[in-house]
C-alpha cells in the first residue's frame, strides 16, 4: 500500500479530524483514509456519467447533435 504526507495543514481542520476520528471510533489516521476512499469512488451523478461513458465507448467518437434552435429563456407565467 501507498502511503502519504500532507503537510501545512491547518490546525482547525487537523483538530476537526482529530474530533471526527474520535467520534468514529478511529484513530487520524484511518479517518484521513476514509475520507479519501469516500472522496475518491464515483458517487450519484458522477457514477452515472462514467456509466454512460463506458456503454457509449466504441470505436466511433461521440458527436454532439446539432442544436436546431436557441435555448429559450424560462416563462414564470
Amino acid at each position: 500500500m501507498a502511503s502519504i504526507l500532507i503537510r501545512n495543514l491547518d490546525p482547525e481542520v487537523k483538530e476537526a479530524l482529530k474530533s471526527r476520528a474520535k467520534r468514529n471510533g478511529r484513530s487520524m489516521e484511518a479517518e484521513a483514509r476514509e475520507i479519501l476512499i469516500i472522496a475518491t469512488k464515483p458517487s450519484g451523478i458522477g457514477k452515472a456519467f462514467i456509466e454512460l461513458g463506458s456503454r457509449l465507448a466504441n470505436d466511433e467518437p461521440f458527436v454532439l447533435p446539432e442544436r436546431n434552435e436557441y435555448p429559450r429563456g424560462a416563462d414564470f407565467g
